[in-house]
């Protein structure tokens, strides 16, 4: 049986044992905020998400395209970009809508990327350059991305018709010009721009372009002459004759008396070419026509003395009409036959006679190699 001596000391025991452990050491463990495998794992997982945002995060337009970011796309007003937006808009039409923004403030990127469209025969082209080229504030930028002499420009015909009807000056100027760069298809709306007085200026300006097409010049060739009744046309076949061969030709056989008068008055026809013109003339005017071109006959002769010479030879061995327009036109006392040796040579064969030649010009020569062409034949000799 045990006492409360016992009990006690039992107590007392335990007691000494609870003391003497509360001394020993204890063995600390790591605290997980401080723990390196802890630290090292949290820095690897925040380093494999940053990475994997990097990833998924779009680098460029090439980028942007693949992944069909129309975002990203927005947001970069490159070319590169808006080309990108053209080939996603045959599928996308949030692309095309952007498209359509950059379209409104005048980016001619966005009409590049229409014309790409319009070369891949894509849906929307067709309706994006309609909206642009009816907008008289957009029209010519719209144009600017058309190529001329492409016969898949000539599709988009009916609103650059439209577009040039509606725009003044050096603007419709510019769509004529593409207009009358497509050939033969463009026939018809060149030829209604000629009739109507309002328009007919900027198509004559639009036709001075190198890119003008054979079947659009022509046209102005053409037309009734009341058609080429403007300042611009009358210019046009002044220019066109220094470097085209065909508009030379009809200035000197068949044009109105006025454009050719004009093209010499302006001095604008070297003299090579005016001496070509005026010999299509020569040879081919009419007696009647002859009358109102003989004073700019003469004054290009005075001008053009050393090219002009060989032609008004040829006149005077040519045909009765030919040699009784240079007779007349020359005065027997102007001082420049002098220079007109060749001239005053062919005068001394007419004055002489010859089959086919009248009275009143073999008349006429004999006076004017008696009173003005004794020294160009006396160099002759």
């Amino acid at each position: 049986m045990r006492t409360r001596t016992d009990a006690d000391r039992d107590r007392t025991k335990g007691r000494g044992k609870e003391r003497v452990s509360s001394t020993l050491p204890m063995k600390r463990l790591p605290s997980p905020r401080t723990s390196p495998v802890s630290t090292w794992g949290r820095r690897g997982l925040a380093t494999t998400v940053l990475l994997l945002a990097l990833s998924c995060k779009t680098k460029d337009v090439h980028d942007a395209e693949a992944r069909v970011d129309i975002a990203f796309l927005e947001t970069n007003d490159s070319a590169e970009s808006t080309a990108a937006l053209g080939r996603l808009a045959d599928q996308n039409p949030r692309a095309l809508a952007v498209l359509e923004t950059r379209a409104k403030r005048g980016d001619v990127n966005a009409y590049i990327a229409a014309w790409q469209a319009q070369l891949r025969g894509s849906s929307w082209s067709g309706a994006f350059f309609h909206e642009g080229l009816s907008d008289p504030a957009r029209a010519v930028v719209a144009q600017s991305a058309l190529p001329r002499k492409d016969p898949k420009t000539a599709e988009l015909l009916p609103d650059l018709e439209a577009a040039f009807s509606k725009l003044p000056g050096p603007s419709a100027a510019r769509i004529g010009a593409l207009i009358a760069s497509l050939g033969a298809p463009a026939k018809p709306a060149v030829t209604r721009a000629l009739d109507a007085a309002r328009t007919r200026g900027s198509m004559c300006d639009a036709l001075s372009s190198p890119d003008a097409s054979p079947e659009a010049l022509e046209v102005f060739r053409t037309v009734a002459p009341e058609k080429r009744d403007d300042s611009a046309c009358t210019n046009l076949a002044a220019t066109r004759a220094e470097t085209d061969d065909t508009m030379a030709a009809w200035l000197g056989k068949d044009a109105e008396p006025g454009l050719l008068v004009n093209a010499s008055k302006r001095g604008s026809l070297s003299c090579p070419r005016a001496a070509l013109v005026w010999e299509k003339a020569l040879l081919s005017r009419p007696r009647e026509a002859q009358m109102p071109l003989s004073a700019e006959l003469v004054a290009t002769t005075n001008r053009c003395a050393a090219t002009m010479d060989p032609v008004m030879e040829r006149a005077l061995q040519g045909t009765d009409e030919s040699r009784a327009w240079v007779v007349a036109a020359i005065d027997p006392q102007d001082r420049n036959l002098d220079r007109l040796v060749r001239t005053c040579v062919a005068m001394k064969a007419v004055a002489l006679g010859g089959a086919g030649t009248s009275v009143r010009t073999r008349e006429r020569a004999r006076d004017t190699v008696a009173r003005g062409c004794s020294k160009a034949l006396a160099q002759a000799k």
